[in-house]
């Protein structure tokens, strides 16, 4: 699924500075809350939904055009216009239905999102590898250096906020890996499969 955007580029330390702040646990030592991690990842998995509807998009308007133009020609357009004109109507019929499942499906596929699965072992390996990697930044731009001098509860906080920006890359080129296979398998199931069904028998 092609998206402009990428978690790691969308969200500022300052906004999972404030959300690690607001959330349950944010007080216990050591524990990052699961709390923020979902509410940080589910805003901008929520974005994932128009790219996956356009794939949707984009087959049944190639299918519309190789479908209108079998029509007319199995029909012979010119010869029989009555017949050309009804297996058009037919064609199209079919293929607003299809593609109306195939948005039910895809929706309800980005719908399962909401379960955020942090189980999964490439998950963990990645998260793991890119948090031993992650060194803390200054939310207001000072040096590394200051950074690891300066106040223990600055320390602290960059620290988490970087941990946390690690698992949120590393869910979220998961998700992306996963819904780049399952949106098209969906659409071919829901659409082409489905409507190659009904259109032929």
């Amino acid at each position: 699924v092609n998206c402009d955007h990428r978690i790691g580029d969308a969200l500022a330390d300052d906004e999972i500075e404030q959300t690690l702040a607001g959330s349950h646990g944010a007080s216990v030592p050591g524990f990052d809350s699961f709390d923020a991690f979902q509410a940080l990842v589910m805003r901008q998995h929520a974005l994932l939904r128009a790219p996956a509807l356009r794939c949707v998009e984009e087959v049944s308007e190639h299918l519309r055009g190789t479908l209108v133009a079998q029509a007319l020609a199995a029909a012979g357009a010119q010869a029989y216009p009555g017949l050309a004109e009804a297996l058009t109507a037919a064609a199209k019929g079919a293929l607003a239905d299809a593609t109306s499942d195939a948005r039910r499906a895809v929706h309800q596929l980005v719908d399962q999102l909401g379960f955020v699965y942090t189980n999964d072992s490439a998950y963990s390996a990645q998260a793991l590898a890119a948090e031993l990697q992650s060194l803390p930044t200054s939310g207001g731009g000072g040096s590394i250096l200051c950074v690891l001098l300066g106040d223990p509860a600055t320390r602290m906080t960059a620290r988490r906020v970087a941990q946390m920006r690690a698992k949120l890359v590393a869910y979220d080129s998961l998700v992306r890996a996963q819904l780049s296979d399952a949106v098209p398998r969906c659409v071919g199931w829901h659409l082409m499969h489905r409507l190659q069904a009904r259109l032929m028998p």
